[in-house]
Order: structure tokens, then C-alpha cells, then sequence
């Protein structure tokens, strides 16, 4: 978990060139002194008689003589050198100022002035004042010289590498691209300096991860390299290496090796074996044999590149000592830590001894060194090592400079590991300083959230907010800070909600936002826009699945059928935008924050409700959870990887959905032969439920926000204490004491949906009618069993899943269904009026319900059928709710139909199958299929299913729940616990105790 830093080539800090260069540029005699003395290693002195020289002339020629710019400029540039660049700013950037006003625009100080405060800023982290003076000085070029001049060229390369160093890689883009355009012009395609910069153009597409449009440069490059310098060239292996690179970081290694294979061969032939431009290729070619864990064949080559860079470019060469942290990495790999350590130290010690403590090519091999010394169990002294570096870098860099991020974030993975350990606490100002990232980060992201394509990105911002969450986690692992510190705690909760990508949620807050305009006419400009959203989100899904690598044979006509689709639905989406902009109507003073504090969460609290956020952090390494009541909060890490709670859930899962074969049906003694884990559960239970008990106070409804594996298991399942020894068979689900036993649990998908439900007040039940549901469409699939009551030992499990079926007629019928929604009928005292079954559950009804605003006037909906997802029946490229087909429809509500309805209900019942799954697009997440569809429809809160649903068992949960909800005044979650609880306990049959027939269905949304 820890970060090991590598070193690269391009190092701008301090070489042997920069006292030449400062040697070059402030040649008088004062400061020529100063210099020598630097460029001997005798930096104390150097510093020491700089700053004399500086007092010194501007106490006799004043400070605006251009002996003191210079003076000023000369020690500027040696405070930067030794790393003391904040110390170096104010200096540099005087006299930068001083240059720009006095001299032309081809003078060479003026030039490097500015191009050493660049460096300067870049180093500190505040470049506002450098990019201004850039700017200002590439329009004197600009005017003064034209622009494709050779010095103005060289004005837009350093922006470009400015923006580069901060990570501004698209602004740094459009610079690269303007230079290639100039020098084209200048000097023509095929010139070496113009195939340099369209290289640097595809290095900047590949720092973009825009990777197909780097490798067409890259290879058109070497086309034209081939062409004009031939194959067995120096631009030929620089080309390949690059190509090489860029393969091997998408996963192409098989691709990748011969290239760079061929670069080392071409080396060879043109330069002999042991060449020292062989070295890049080679440290490259032996990274991909680390990464395919061929570690034996990595090994000789790094030794060999270190071999012949020591013997080439000296032991001292920054090459060099790259080379040896990285072979360090690689034998901390191998395990071998003892032939790592002297590596790291070597480079600890040369940078120390040629760059001084505190410079950052010192700092990174101080840090490895402190993560092996933590790997090897010596905390106190990797402590002393880490708190070194971070120091040195808080210092010349500020405590708030993202560079800083990676000691503090290493300090704190230490602290975690070896909570109990150290008897020395965490020093109050590095504490604060963690504090202080997580609150910049929370502040940051409860606007714009977190992008789910930089996670993998250590320079991005959603990465080092990552790493901020972490460093929280194991302070709190380690007791640096209390579970209840709300100064930690509030923030962490507001930056843990970013990560939790939920569409669901996205939904929930739109439709709920139009709840707070009150002129219906602007109502219905907002809900024509959530609904025009909702439906190119919708035609964006059925795309994206056209388009997936498995759908790779779908028919023409049907991708661009869903391209127009796609086009009309932002046509669409553009139209009710501007409406809303003519009526003076902005979404954002109505939309509700991504993420919701504390404060908000625990305003809109039940005394007997909790919240509960399980969030991922650092590439799902582990879990932070937290607890929310109505008067206090915690946080708790899980230490827990993704990969590991998948297999977990995967136990609990496996129980539960069970495989009813092609004929859709089970017997009791199937239904023994598919046992559900106990002991699964309860490990996952006491794993991620058990440590979060000390907080939930009086709490007895759970609220619950689920993040990766977790979104595909209902925390009812959840077995808190197993059934004594002596138990057997289904006796035993009805002994074990289940999560359920002690909360109504409902999921959300956000914890800002909760807010943005409660935020205002709930409509009113009076007047409204209670429930309309449709169900048992007519199918003629596979004859079922009778919808009588069974006996215990006759076949009659029935699931209505969708399993080899090829269109909806070939469906299994469903009369259970029609039972359930009678049974309702009957508790509720409905009319005929309110159930729509058999021929009246069709499209074209629920449609005309729809426009003619009847579904408006019930407070719960109910579809009790087949639902489906992508590719479960021929054709289908969305989810959909199975109704009776007709002449005019296919009898598909499909999602993208489901939020063109208009509802204004307080749940959604969708009796049916896998109805919690997701849309089926790339990377889509658990319930942003058909429950995000109603979201946008106007459903406050849905019951769900997690897996195939059994027919009878859900024709009484569904009637007991309803009844629960209208006739007793429970809450949507209680009255569903209550249900469960009574069909696992009080049936006749025990074998309804099985967690698959009583646990398919959660509340989602408010509870």
C-alpha cells in the first residue's frame, strides 16, 4: 500500500549544467565569486557570501542597479538549486520583473530569468505570477518578432513545460499542437525538430490517457524517421521506446516487448551491445518483465543498465540513480529487502551529499527507504524518516502542496500498520495538516465530484483526494485521531460520498429538485428537463451496450439506430434547457450538493434512524465507513479490499440466487440441496457491520449506502449470531438472529437523495388514492403450476426468471402474479379500477394512465411480472418490465419508456426479478437500471429485487407489506422487516425459512 517514488530523467532541479548556467547568465565579478564557490561544492559558503553581495549592493547602489538584479537573480537561483525554492521566489521573481521592464525580448538574462521563476513557481506551487509574466512576455514576442520567430517558439515551449510540471496537460496540448503548426511552417513535416515536437504532442495524448491518438503520432513519426534516416537510426530507437512505452501502459505487453526488443537490437548493431542508449529500452523492457511478474528475467537487465550507467554517466548521474531506486523497487518485489536497502541509500546519500537534505531527488529515496524499514518492522526509525521528508517538503514546497501529499500519506499507512506499536503520538502539526488536504478535498469535490477516469492517476486530484480519504482512515486505525473527531470526521463523510459513482442517486436528486418549485407551469418546465435527461441518459445506456466488446456483432442498423437516438434525445435535452433559460429557471439554485454534510444529514433524522456510508478508498484497497445519528458521527476503517469482499459477498450470494433449471421450478428437496451459508454471512456480518454497533446509539431504521460488492447483497442477510450446535435443516435460518432480527434497513443510493427527499415537505397522503398495480401478462411460455396453495411435498418453487426464453411470448406465464395483486386488492379495499391483469396489463393502458395524469394520483405503484435485463431475451438492449404483448406493442416497458411516465408516488413496487440490477452499460453500477429509470419518473423510493424472486413466496410478502404500509403506519422499511420476518417464522411450511424465499427485496430510497 505504500508509495515507492521512482526518479526520471527529466530532473530540472540541479545538475552540473545549472552552475554553469548561472555561471553564464550573471557573469559580473561579485556574483561571478558566488558561483565559483557553488560550482566547487562549497554551497554553505556559496549562500553565505551570495547574501552578503546582495545586502551589500543594495546598500550602495541600490535595489533597482542592475549589478543587484543580478546579485538577486544569482542567489535566487542558488536557493532554488539546493531546494530552498520559497526561500528563491521573491528573489527570481524581482528581478524577472526588473529584466522584463529593462531589457529586449531576444535578451538571454531576460529569457532565463524568466525561465528560472518558472521553475521556482512550479517548485512552491504558485504559478499565477509566472504564467501572467509568460503571457505577457510571448506577446511581446508575438508583436515584436511574429509568431513563428525562433525565441517566441521558445516562449511557448517553456508555457507548455510550465503547464506540464502542474499537470495541466490540456493546456499544455494546445501549445505543443501551435508549435508543431509553426515549425511545419518553418521548417517543413519531415524536420527533426518538427518530428520532435509532434512526439512531445503524443507524449502529452498519452499523459491525457487519450491513447489512440498518441499511438497514430507515434507511429507516423517513426514512419517518417524510417523514411528520412533509415531503420538502423537514433531517432528510430527513440521512436520505438516511446511506442513501446505507451503499449505497455495499455496492457499490450505482447505487443510491447518486440518493439522494445527491437530498439535494444537496433542499438546493438549500430553502437555495439553495451551502448549507454540501449539503457532507456532496456530499464523499459525489464519494467514490462516486472509487471508480467517475470522478475528472474527483469532482474539482469536492470543490473546490466545500472552496470553500464555507473560505468558511462558516473554513480553520481541522476540516469543512474534512477536506475538503482528502481532495481531497489524490483528487489523489494523479489523480497529481498537486504539487497534493496543499500540501493536507496546510496541514492539517499548522494543527493544528500550533492543536492542538500531537503531537495526532492533526496526526499524520494528517503521515502522508499522509510516504507522498507516499515515493511521490515523497524517503525521508529521509518517514523523519523517520514516525518524527515515530509518536513523538507512542507517546507519548501507547503504543507498543502500536493507533493507533500506522499510522505504524509505514507506517515500515516505506517501509523495504521503498526497501531499499538509506537509510543510516540502524531506530532499536532502534521495532524493538522492531514486536516487540512481532506478539508481542501471535501470542500472541492461536494460540487464537482470525483472522475472516476483519474482514479488510476497518481497526479490527478481525484487520486490525491483518494489518498487524503486513506490517510484519514489510518489515523484513525491508528488512534491519532478518534472515530467522533468531528473536525476529521465531517469532511472525510462529505469526500467519501464523491467516490460512491451512483446514477441512481443522480436521478433521485433531479426529480426531487422539481419538487421545490412551486407555479406549476415552471414545474413543468423542470420536469420536462429531468425527463429530457433521463431519457438521453437512457438512449447514452442502449449505445454504450451496442458497443461493448460482447455486443461486438450487433446488427448495423441497430447501432446507428441507437446513434440517432442518442442525437434526438440531446436535441431534446437542448430544447428543454433553453426553455428553462428563457423562463429565468436555473437547475442549480433547485439541485441538491452531491455530497451532504453531517450537519444536513442529521437535521432530516428520525431519533431512532442512523445513516450508514461504506465508501472504497485507494483503488479499493479498503473501506471507510460511517455513521450518522441524529446527535453524533463516526468513522470506521475496514480493512477490506475489494477483491476480498467480493468473494465474501460472493459466499452470501451464492445461497441465495438459486438455479431453478429450464423448467423455472424447484422441489423442497432441491431446495436442501442449495443450503446458505450461515457462517459466510456472519463473517461478513462481524466484519463490516459489527465494528459500526458502538455509534448506532437508539438507532433501530438503518439507512444504507453500499459501494462495490456491497451493492449487490441486502445487509438484511446479515447473520449477527448463528443457531446453536445442535440445529439442522431449515430449523436452522429460523434459529440464526439475522440483521434484519434488529433493523429495518432500507438502501440508498446517495446520501444526498435522503436529504433531498426530507429537505421539504412529504406530499400529503389525503386524498390520494392508495395503489394501482398491473401483473400476470399473457404469455404463452411454459405452462406453470397451478396458483392453488401446494402441499409441502409437491414441486411448486416458482421463479420467473427469463432463462432460455427467446422472445417475451416464450416467457413463462405467471399466475401467482395475478393472485398477488388480488390479494392486495382485497387488504387494501381497492377497486377493479385500481388492478389492471391478463389483457388490460398492456402499453398502451399504462400509457394513457400516464398522459391523462391518473398514475399521478396513486401513492404506490406495483408491477408484479418478468423484468429483464440486457441480452436476457433476443433483442433486448436495455432493461424492461414484461407486460401483455399486443398487435400495436411488443409488451416491453423498457427503461427508456419508464421515464417518459408520469408518477408522483411514494414507492414503487416492482415484484419481479433482478429489478436492483444495473442498466447494462460499461461499469454501470447495481440499480442504475430500471430503479434509476423510476427515480426519473417520479418514484420517491422503490422495492427491489437482488436476485430471481420465487413466485409464492413473494405473493405474501407483497400483500403483507402493503397492508403494513396503509393499514398499520409503518414506515416502507419496517413494514417489509415485519413481513420478511412473519413469512421466515410463522409459515407453516419451514422451509420458508431459506433466506432466498424471504430476503429477495430491499426498500430503496427513503425507508
Amino acid at each position: 500500500m505504500f508509495r515507492l517514488i521512482c526518479l526520471t530523467f527529466f530532473i530540472a532541479c540541479l545538475s552540473s549544467g545549472t552552475a554553469e548556467a548561472i555561471a553564464q547568465k550573471v557573469p559580473r565579478a561579485g556574483n561571478a565569486q558566488v558561483v565559483q564557490l557553488f560550482q566547487a561544492g562549497r554551497a554553505e559558503e556559496a549562500v553565505a557570501l551570495g547574501e552578503q553581495v546582495l545586502q551589500t549592493q543594495i546598500e550602495t547602489l541600490g535595489a533597482a542597479h542592475p549589478a543587484t538584479v543580478e546579485a538577486r537573480l544569482n542567489l535566487g537561483a542558488i536557493y532554488h538549486a539546493l531546494g530552498r525554492s520559497r526561500e528563491a521566489l521573491p528573489l527570481v521573481s524581482e528581478a524577472a520583473a526588473s529584466y522584463l521592464r529593462s531589457q529586449g525580448p531576444t535578451d538571454p538574462t531576460m529569457l532565463y530569468a524568466v525561465g528560472l521563476l518558472r521553475q521556482v513557481n512550479v517548485a512552491v506551487g504558485q504559478t499565477d505570477q509566472a504564467i501572467s509574466i509568460y503571457e505577457s512576455v510571448l506577446e511581446l514576442h508575438e508583436i515584436r518578432l511574429g509568431v513563428d520567430h525562433p525565441i517566441t517558439l521558445d516562449t511557448v515551449t517553456a508555457m507548455a513545460e510550465m503547464h506540464e510540471a502542474l499537470q495541466q496537460n490540456a493546456e499544455a496540448l494546445l501549445l505543443r499542437q501551435r508549435l508543431v503548426q509553426s515549425l511545419e511552417r518553418r521548417t517543413g513535416r519531415d524536420h527533426p525538430d518538427t518530428l520532435e515536437a509532434m512526439t512531445l504532442v503524443a507524449t502529452l495524448f498519452y499523459s491525457l490517457a487519450r491513447y489512440d491518438e498518441a499511438e497514430a503520432i507515434y507511429r507516423d513519426v517513426l514512419v517518417r524517421v524510417e523514411a528520412r534516416f533509415g531503420s538502423e537510426s537514433v531517432a528510430m530507437i527513440g521512436g520505438l521506446t516511446n511506442l513501446g512505452v505507451l503499449l505497455y501502459t495499455t496492457g499490450r505487453y505482447g505487443e510491447a516487448e518486440p518493439v522494445l526488443q527491437q530498439a535494444i537490437e537496433t542499438n546493438a548493431r549500430l553502437f555495439g551491445p553495451d551502448d549507454a542508449y540501449a539503457i532507456a529500452p532496456t530499464v523499459n523492457l525489464a519494467t514490462i518483465y516486472a509487471a508480467t511478474d517475470r522478475l528472474d528475467e527483469a532482474e539482469p537487465l536492470m543490473v546490466w543498465a545500472l552496470e553500464l550507467s555507473d560505468r558511462v554517466a558516473g554513480p553520481d548521474n541522476p540516469q543512474s540513480l534512477m536506475i538503482a531506486n528502481n532495481l531497489a523497487a524490483l528487489y523489494v518485489n523479489l523480497q529481498r529487502p537486504n539487497e534493496a536497502e543499500p540501493l536507496f541509500r546510496r541514492a539517499l546519500a548522494t543527493n544528500e551529499r550533492l543536492l542538500g537534505p531537503d531537495h526532492p531527488n533526496t526526499l524520494y529515496p528517503l521515502n522508499n527507504l522509510a516504507a522498507l524499514m516499515t515493511d521490515d518492522g523497524r517503525y521508529g526509525e521509518a517514523q523519523q524518516a517520514f516525518e524527515r521528508a515530509y518536513e523538507a517538503q512542507a517546507r519548501t514546497l507547503g504543507p498543502s502542496h500536493p507533493n507533500t501529499l506522499t510522505p504524509l500519506f505514507n506517515l500515516a499507512v505506517m501509523r495504521g500498520e503498526a497501531a499499538g506499536t509506537l509510543a510516540a503520538p502524531l506530532r499536532g502539526d502534521i495532524l493538522a495538516a492531514s486536516r487540512e488536504r481532506l478539508e481542501a478535498y471535501a470542500a472541492r469535490f461536494e460540487q464537482d465530484g470525483i472522475s472516476p477516469a483519474d482514479l488510476s492517476n497518481p497526479t490527478s486530484s481525484s487520486f490525491l483526494a483518494q489518498m487524503s480519504m486513506t490517510i484519514t482512515a489510518q489515523l484513525i486505525r491508528a488512534g491519532d485521531i478518534a472515530n467522533t473527531d468531528r473536525t476529521s470526521v465531517g469532511p472525510a463523510f462529505s469526500l467519501a460520498q464523491a467516490f460512491i459513482f451512483s446514477s441512481a442517486g443522480d436521478a433521485l436528486r433531479a426529480s426531487t429538485a422539481a419538487l421545490t418549485v412551486d407555479d406549476p407551469q415552471l414545474r413543468q418546465l423542470v420536469d420536462a428537463s429531468t425527463t429530457a435527461r433521463a431519457e438521453l441518459e437512457a438512449a447514452e445506456a442502449v449505445l454504450a451496450s451496442l458497443l461493448t466488446e460482447e455486443a461486438g456483432a450487433a446488427d448495423r442498423s441497430a447501432i446507428e439506430a441507437a446513434e440517432a437516438n442518442v442525437a434526438n434525445s440531446l436535441a431534446a435535452y437542448t430544447r428543454a434547457n433553453n426553455a428553462l433559460a428563457a423562463a429565468d429557471i436555473d437547475l442549480a439554485d433547485i439541485a441538491v450538493n452531491r455530497s451532504a454534510s453531517v450537519e444536513a444529514v442529521q437535521q432530516v433524522l428520525a431519533p431512532d434512524e442512523a445513516v450508514i456510508l461504506y465508501a472504497q478508498v485507494l483503488n479499493q484497497e479498503a473501506m471507510m465507513a460511517f455513521v450518522v445519528t441524529p446527535d453524533g458521527a463516526a468513522a470506521q476503517p475496514i480493512l477490506v479490499t475489494s477483491d476480498e469482499l467480493a468473494q465474501q459477498v460472493g459466499a452470501v450470494r451464492a445461497g441465495l440466487a438459486l438455479d431453478p433449471g429450464s423448467d423455472y421450478q424447484l422441489s423442497t428437496a432441491d431446495l436442501e440441496t442449495q443450503p446458505f451459508d450461515l457462517e459466510a454471512a456472519k463473517a461478513l456480518h462481524d466484519g463490516l457491520f459489527d465494528p459500526l454497533r458502538p455509534y448506532l446509539g437508539d438507532a433501530r431504521r438503518l439507512l444504507v449506502v453500499a459501494d462495490g460488492p456491497l451493492q449487490t447483497v441486502p445487509l438484511h442477510v446479515l447473520v449477527s449470531a448463528l443457531p446453536e450446535a445442535g440445529a439442522d435443516g431449515f430449523a436452522r435460518y429460523r434459529e440464526a438472529r439475522w440483521l434484519a432480527d434488529e433493523f429495518a434497513i432500507s438502501r440508498l443510493p446517495a446520501v444526498s437523495s435522503l436529504v433531498a427527499l426530507r429537505r421539504d415537505e412529504a406530499p400529503g397522503a389525503a386524498g390520494r388514492r392508495k395503489l394501482i398495480g398491473f401483473g400476470n401478462p399473457v404469455l404463452a411460455g411454459y405452462e406453470t403450476v397451478s396458483a392453488a396453495a401446494p402441499s409441502a411435498d409437491e414441486v411448486f418453487f416458482q421463479f420467473a426468471n427469463a432463462s432460455g426464453a427467446l422472445s417475451v411470448e416464450g416467457l413463462p406465464a405467471l399466475p401467482q402474479t395475478g393472485v398477488l395483486l388480488q390479494d392486495v386488492q382485497a387488504t387494501l379495499g381497492l377497486s377493479d379500477e385500481d388492478i389492471y391483469l391478463g389483457p388490460e396489463a398492456i402499453e398502451a393502458t399504462l400509457a394513457a394512465l400516464s398522459r391523462e395524469r391518473v398514475l399521478a394520483d396513486y401513492r404506490s405503484v406495483a408491477f408484479a411480472t418478468h423484468a429483464l435485463i440486457n441480452d436476457e431475451i433476443d433483442g433486448l438492449d436495455e432493461p424492461a418490465i414484461v407486460l401483455t404483448p399486443t398487435e400495436a406493442d411488443d409488451g416491453l416497458l423498457r427503461a427508456s419508456e419508464v421515464v417518459g411516465l408520469d408518477l408522483d408516488a411514494d414507492l414503487v413496487i416492482l415484484a419481479a426479478c433482478n429489478t436492483a440490477a444495473a442498466d447494462g452499460s460499461p461499469g454501470a453500477e447495481a440499480l442504475s437500471g430500471l430503479a434509476k429509470a423510476f427515480f426519473y419518473s417520479g418514484a420517491r423510493s422503490l422495492l427491489v429485487s437482488n436476485w430471481p424472486a420465487e413466485a409464492s413466496a413473494t405473493a405474501e410478502l407483497i400483500p403483507a407489506l402493503v397492508a403494513g404500509i396503509e393499514e398499520d403506519g409503518l414506515s416502507r422499511a419496517q413494514s417489509l422487516q415485519q413481513a420478511m420476518r412473519r413469512l421466515r417464522d410463522d409459515h407453516p411450511f419451514d422451509f420458508y425459512a431459506h433466506p432466498a424465499l424471504w430476503a429477495p427485496f430491499m426498500v430503496v430510497a427513503d425507508g
